[in-house]
């Protein structure tokens, strides 16, 4: 039987024991197909010009992650095939094999492997193309019809990313089995690792990564907008945190348990606790991995759907009239009314502001060089039409001194710059912007000023004096067309705005919700596959010692506890510890975003990461149970 055929019997061996392998191969493949798909396939091409060019690029970066990922994936799946295989390859050395033709075979089996991936894989994705594109659109508020369409160049290069990323792993396990000796081939599977030996260092060291974990935390607390630097080093504290922490910390707390006899010797724990000290020699990496691979997806997900709760925010504060009108003359209301029609008008407001566009400075950024003045009376009637009750009420006694202003704006993004002593400056007179509120106003995306009715006498003289008029609709179903006939009819110096061009062009932000909400899935499987793959793994590894342990009388019962409890932590240790980071980050990106509050989306994200690996964790024990036959 020649090289080939013997690589290929192996592979339709294999295709049954690596079930889950298989699986994640298969849908890492469609998801990478799918996107691949959005970026050179025609629905982006649908949407309008800024739209497109954000959405494109989302998806291009989602694209260049989950790459990222999935060279980290194949290597790990790869790494765990080659371990359990390498008992077997020894044999091949007594048969008169040499290990470069045993690597060759190795080498050929794998490539059938990712082969065989990738097709599956793409083939599902051309299937599910349709599908994966009505879910983004459908989350998204997008009113575009999906299509089934299979572009040729994203089947291409999904497919040449998928085998070379697999090509150049199996290359590593070619060497590493060129390089590797007979015995320690023939050994590979019973190897035991040896609890690591704990010292003083061991201590001070654990105390360190779990100190630099609580610094990264602290860190997290502080004012981004002062300091965003605060940001890029808290994460890289709690990585190497996370790594200390399983590498040391787990280490020294296991060795605590292990010497407290009234701990260890408490039913099943003495199995439990040994076994999972004997690993952590070669499985922190993975435990750290997942962990801020979890954290990292937690996160995304909050993200996304900050994205979503910021268009609504956006929404919200934009739609407070469908039609706004501007001018420095006076603006013909009676002729817009009778063009909207009366009775389609749910209600309107005129106003008088006072531009300032010379002699205007600030320490705030976000002022510019000019400024749009507001009496209080005027501010208070605009507001209550608003329905900002709270707001009214707060500014209810008219006490604004001469040299103190109040800031409105709407903050459409968040800006994460902040200022403690905002001041602005007039025709060389300094003024102090005392507060700062978000809130609906008038539907211009404007700051304005509030001051005192006295000193807006003053300030009009030194700047133009504006009209506004705005107008809410009762059905805006046809409020577009109505607004290019406005436009086309009212005097030339009259400006018009509407809300919903604004909100067409801030769509791209439902976007990343619904892209960001299937990432998590993608991620949250892949992460618990990779758990799952490395107790199937184990429970290989460790079938001799349980077939012992049950022939020197070992109740089953007890057994079947101690796996039970061991796969438990194995899923809870990482789970719990992205929990812990992404709560901090979390909190974190609240504050940047200010008024929007993901407390409720990341209790809904540990919740479903809960019940995903409460499955993968019951399959698991399951498979574990099987493989040693109790």
């Amino acid at each position: 039987m020649g090289i080939f055929a013997i690589a290929f019997s192996n592979f339709k061996n294999n295709l049954k024991v690596y079930t889950m392998y298989f699986i994640s191969m298969v849908f890492s493949m469609i998801i990478l197909f799918n996107f691949e798909n959005l970026i050179y396939g025609d629905l982006i091409k649908k949407l309008d010009d800024m739209n497109a060019e954000y959405c494109s690029g989302i998806i291009r970066v989602i694209t260049i992650i989950l790459i990222i990922f999935m060279c980290f994936y194949i290597w790990y799946s790869s790494n765990t095939f080659l371990i359990k295989r390498k008992k077997e390859i020894g044999i091949y050395v007594f048969m008169g094999l040499d290990l470069p033709t045993i690597g060759k075979m190795y080498f050929l089996e794998n490539i059938l492997i990712g082969i065989f991936s990738a097709f599956i894989g793409s083939g599902m994705g051309i299937i599910f193309s349709k599908f994966f594109q009505t879910i983004i659109l459908k989350i998204s508020d997008y009113n575009i019809k999906s299509s089934f369409e299979i572009n040729l160049k994203a089947l291409i290069i999904s497919i040449l990313i998928f085998i070379i990323i697999f090509s150049i792993v199996t290359v590593m396990g070619f060497v590493n089995i060129c390089m590797s000796k007979i015995v320690d081939l023939l050994k590979a599977t019973k190897k035991q690792d040896v609890i690591p030996k704990i010292s003083i260092l061991s201590y001070i060291l654990g105390i360190i990564y779990i100190s630099i974990i609580g610094m990264g935390y602290y860190l997290s607390t502080k004012d981004m907008s002062q300091n965003i630097f605060y940001m890029v080093i808290s994460l890289i504290l709690i990585i190497i945190g996370t790594y200390g922490f399983f590498k040391t910390f787990v280490v020294v707390f296991l060795n605590f348990l292990i010497k407290r006899k009234s701990v260890l010797y408490n039913g099943e724990n003495i199995i439990t606790i040994n076994n999972i000290s004997y690993r952590l020699r070669k499985n922190y990496k993975v435990y750290a991995i997942v962990t801020i691979i979890l954290a990292s997806t937690i996160i995304s997900l909050a993200t996304a759907v900050s994205m979503k709760l910021t268009y609504k925010s956006v929404e919200d504060k934009s739609n407070v009239y469908t039609f706004s009108f501007i001018s420095q003359n006076n603006i013909n209301e009676n002729r817009i009314r009778d063009m909207i029609e009366n009775k389609n008008i749910d209600y309107d407001l005129t106003a008088n502001m006072v531009h300032i566009d010379k002699g205007v400075s600030s320490n705030d950024s976000s002022i510019g060089n000019d400024a749009v003045i507001v009496k209080y009376d005027e501010a208070i009637k605009i507001l209550k039409k608003a329905k900002e009750e709270t707001l009214v009420e707060e500014l209810k006694e008219n006490n604004l001194k001469n040299n103190e202003f109040i800031k409105i704006q709407r903050n459409i993004l968040g800006s994460i710059k902040k200022y403690e002593d905002n001041k602005i400056n007039i025709d060389n007179k300094e003024y102090n912007i005392i507060k700062t509120f978000n809130c609906k106003f008038v539907s211009l995306d404007v700051i304005f000023f509030i001051v005192g009715n006295e000193q807006y006498d003053v300030l009009k003289e030194k700047g133009t004096n504006v009209n506004f008029y705005g107008a809410k609709l009762k059905d805006e179903s046809n409020a577009e067309v109505l607004y290019s006939k406005l436009i086309s009819n009212i005097d030339k110096t009259t400006i018009g705005y509407t809300y919903l061009k604004t909100m067409k062009s801030l769509r791209w932000l439902n976007f990343v919700y619904g892209i960001g909400g299937l990432l998590f899935l993608v991620f949250i499987l892949a992460t618990g596959s990779i758990l799952y793959m490395k107790v199937y793994n184990d429970a290989t590894e460790d079938k001799e010692k349980y077939d012992i342990l049950l022939k020197i009388g070992t109740e089953k019962k007890l057994i079947k506890k101690a796996i039970s409890k061991e796969v438990i932590i194995t899923y809870t240790m990482p789970l719990i510890l992205a929990s812990i980071h992404s709560y901090f980050a979390i909190k974190m990106l609240s504050k940047m975003l200010k008024q929007i509050n993901l407390t409720d989306i990341y209790i809904i994200s540990i919740v479903i990461s809960t019940i995903l690996f409460s499955l993968l964790c019951s399959l698991s024990i399951k498979s574990f149970k099987k493989i040693i036959n109790i």
